[in-house]
């Protein structure tokens, strides 16, 4: 991903770095997160939440995709190591409250959710959110 958007991205700086250890203050316009959030646990994914919020500017925006559980009420916390393409991994669904209890006291206004239910060879049938969040204008 990184090397087609550096042939297709000329002017811009590329980097792949864990998204724990970012430290970066007010430097993107954007953050893409697509389905990485759900390999953490909820502690962890709420210090990530500030170090995202935190490296984005005045303005910026936060698009962020992850699965839900798949009916009310289920133990989000049960079942949470699964097994994708041969391999166990931490996988963790997260309901629309919790994105919303995490990133707005953060300062970020939802702009938009979008609901989908998808069905892949690879991953089964995902019940997918996707939020766009936009800072809100601070104080300099």
């Amino acid at each position: 991903m990184v090397k087609l958007s550096q042939k297709n991205v000329l002017n811009a700086e590329f980097r792949e770095i864990s998204m724990i250890e970012l430290d970066y203050v007010n430097k993107f316009d954007g953050v893409f997160s697509n389905y990485s959030m759900l390999l953490l646990n909820p502690p962890l994914f709420k210090d990530v939440a500030k170090i995202l919020v935190k490296s984005l500017k005045n303005k910026g925006l936060l698009y962020l995709a992850l699965n839900k559980p798949k009916e009310e009420g289920f133990n989000l916390d049960e079942d949470v190591v699964i097994e994708i393409m041969g391999e166990k991994i931490y996988s963790r669904t997260y309901t629309e409250k919790e994105i919303l209890d995490i990133f707005t006291p953060l300062g970020m206004n939802l702009l938009r959710i979008y609901r989908e239910v998808i069905s892949t060879k690879e991953f089964g049938v995902e019940h997918c959110l996707r939020f766009l969040f936009k800072k809100k204008l601070l104080n300099k």
